[in-house]
């Protein structure tokens, strides 16, 4: 997390600016998916991040509709494949999708839950996946703070969410005379958002993946690596970010 008030009061200062900047290609890495194994997805790639051998809770699971649940791509269903080595949690505020998800797959360890109150478990889960759910909620305090309490020291929230900067939204704007997205987003989240919101609530910003496919893979070989990296806000349609609960100073070392 870069702290910018650690420089200077005004979040407009040129300095911190640049500052922020430098922190955020530092923690930023562009990820060839080709170069990592034969078909490898962005899907295998999140799920490999969770893959920590300890409780992994994956917020939003339901997706909506049934028609996602029911695909073989569900990335729920993906990550249940981790089991028995990990523990499995999943969580949802839509109940009666839930109850079809607990009957249709006989899984246990799901939860109709308001990720934005109080934890259901504190300091529990060594992981928790948030995929495209951020922009769905209404308090971000609070859903930063749920996931925060809900980790243990040194736990991870893995997040993805829409980039509103991405030529895939801009390029809306010749055909619907706006920037149309899910009409249930109720927010745009950026980089700098994200890293004020850990400085907020405590979470360190760790790392900033743009996942390169087969297609983005041959376009940055002949355009050049440095040229994606650079226009990578412009180029990507979503982030994917991963935030970390800070080790309590006992269980770092310190005095």
């Amino acid at each position: 997390m870069f702290d910018w008030t650690a420089l200077s009061a005004d979040p407009n200062h040129g300095p911190s600016l640049v500052g922020w900047s430098d922190y955020y290609s530092s923690i930023s890495k562009l990820v060839f998916l080709p170069e990592l194994g034969k078909n490898k997805t962005h899907h295998d790639f999140v799920r490999d991040l969770l893959n920590v051998n300890g409780r992994v809770l994956d917020i939003g699971i339901a997706e909506h509709t049934l028609e996602y649940v029911t695909k073989s791509s569900w990335f729920h269903l993906k990550l249940r494949e981790l089991e028995p080595a990990n523990e499995i949690w999943g969580l949802d505020i839509n109940h009666e999708l839930i109850e079809y998800v607990r009957g249709h797959y006989g899984w246990d360890r799901l939860m109709t839950y308001d990720a934005t109150g109080e934890p259901f478990k504190r300091e529990y889960f060594d992981a928790i996946h948030a995929g495209d759910v951020i922009e769905h909620v209404d308090n971000l305090g609070g859903f930063i703070s749920f996931c925060r309490d809900s980790l243990k020291p040194g736990g991870q929230l893995v997040i993805s969410t829409p980039n509103p900067h991405a030529y895939e939204f801009i390029k809306r704007v010749w055909h619907h005379d706006s920037v149309p997205a899910n009409l249930e987003h109720t927010c745009w989240i950026t980089p700098p958002s994200m890293n004020e919101l850990c400085r907020r609530f405590g979470l360190e910003f760790e790392a900033s993946y743009y996942l390169c496919g087969k297609q983005k893979t041959r376009r940055a070989r002949y355009l050049g690596k440095r040229f994606y990296f650079k226009f990578r806000d412009f180029l990507w349609y979503e982030f994917l970010w991963v935030l970390r609960k800070p080790l309590a100073k006992a269980d770092s070392g310190a005095a």
